[in-house]
């Protein structure tokens, strides 16, 4: 391979991983960079080069420049297929996002939102999560969150750029595409073909529809349309999900560091101290001091820390989520541990910056949201392997599955 398959740009870390993670468990290779530098290891290693921009809370100049920078990086790797992706909460900054890469020579993005699997389709235009539009569902309602409550209708996003025109394709228009392009590509402005999904197969047969078409496309969306892309690609090839198997570690110590305060994380938290009796730890800048290494009780071998809505919503310091992961990597640093699982993606990002991990390889995916890498760093001590979750995925059992896969020598896709 002289060239890499997939070139993505993600605007979180999390986020990063769960994408590189369905190529990984179709049998690829996949290298994500923390940050917006080059990967630090032979691009003819990885079927697929992933770059963290972590610029979804960034200002517009800011943003500009990150996705320039990563840009120009997945230029010079020269891979088959660009993609961006996005929350599919709609946060973040995604129409400056998708307008800055699609000045490196796209006259066309195609969008997909969707991620069926989880109950996120893309309905009349508008981003659904359990059936209800963004704005209306639980998950914003009962939460508090940092950032702004989006709006579900996903053509707005882009009202603000009128060099940048949203086309909108309902289910079952997906054979309109011929006459569209025929038609608009002449002209000089850039189109976003947001399409409507409700179903995986749904977004198979969109990006099958598009790899006809010869003129360089840039793909825009998350883990269902990676899924799709991917299996797309390696549909000649016969390849198949694999099964990504722990090893057989006698005893194992697990660090459960949540720094996201989404409702469903929380309610991962919970049912994790209610179906296995693991007692999570509320962080908190003022009972738990994050320079005390004794602090927290490990019980069965695994140590949960996380971070409360109400410890967000009452601290006057914006830098909770610094002084959590401080004492996070504090842990790691001083103990001995087989596997740290991460979810949030400020967590994620700090905690491997404060590590000095600037690369990962990413080596499995568990239960669809969970990606597992293995950290490349300069440091002497070696670190354990990395799993991570975005905080507003997985279902309410999920952490409490991958702990007792963790602690029996199981398997689980």
């Amino acid at each position: 391979m002289d060239r890499p398959l997939f070139g993505i740009l993600s605007d979180d870390l999390t986020g990063a991983c769960d994408t590189a993670a369905q190529i990984v468990s179709f049998g690829f290779t996949a290298g994500c960079s923390i940050f917006p530098k080059r990967l630090a290891y032979p691009k003819v290693l990885y079927d697929a080069v992933v770059i963290n921009t972590q610029s979804r809370c960034r200002n517009e100049r800011e943003v500009k420049q990150l996705v320039k920078r990563g840009m120009q990086i997945l230029k010079e790797e020269d891979p088959a297929f660009y993609i961006k992706k996005i929350d599919t909460a709609l946060r973040g900054n995604i129409a400056i996002e998708i307008l800055t890469m699609m000045e490196f020579g796209f006259k066309f993005a195609v969008f997909i939102a969707a991620i069926p699997k989880l109950g996120r389709i893309t309905k009349n235009g508008r981003q659904l999560i359990g059936g209800s539009p963004i704005e209306d569902s639980p998950p914003w309602k009962d939460t508090v969150s940092t950032v702004d409550v989006p709006s579900s209708d996903i053509l707005s996003l882009f009202q603000k750029l009128p060099n940048l025109t949203p086309i909108l394709f309902s289910r079952g228009s997906v054979e309109e595409l011929n006459q569209f392009f025929k038609s608009h590509s002449s002209f000089k402005r850039k189109f976003v073909l947001v399409f409507d999904a409700e179903t995986q197969e749904e977004i198979d047969q969109i990006i099958n529809h598009i790899r006809s078409y010869q003129c360089p496309i840039l793909y825009v969306g998350s883990i269902g349309l990676m899924e799709s892309l991917t299996k797309s690609v390696c549909k000649k090839k016969a390849y198949r999900p694999i099964i990504w198997q722990f090893p057989s570690i006698s005893s194992k110590r697990i660090l459960i560091a949540c720094g996201s305060t989404h409702i469903a994380s929380q309610r991962q938290i919970e049912h994790l101290n209610q179906t296995l009796h693991i007692q999570p730890i509320p962080f908190s800048t003022k009972k738990l001091e994050k320079s005390s290494s004794s602090a927290g009780t490990i019980e069965h071998d695994i140590l949960c820390v996380y971070v409360q809505p109400e410890e967000i919503k009452s601290s006057k310091d914006e830098s909770i989520t610094k002084l959590f992961t401080d004492w996070v990597v504090e842990r790691i640093m001083l103990e001995k541990w087989d596997y740290v699982i991460i979810v949030g993606g400020e967590t994620a990002y700090y905690i491997c910056k404060k590590l000095k991990i600037y690369n990962m390889e990413i080596i499995g995916l568990f239960s669809y949201v969970i990606a597992i890498s293995k950290p490349i760093t300069k440091t002497q001590k070696a670190l354990p392997l990395i799993l991570t979750k975005g905080g507003s995925v997985g279902e309410t059992s999920i952490l409490t599955s991958l702990v007792e896969t963790l602690r029996s020598k199981g398997e689980r896709t």
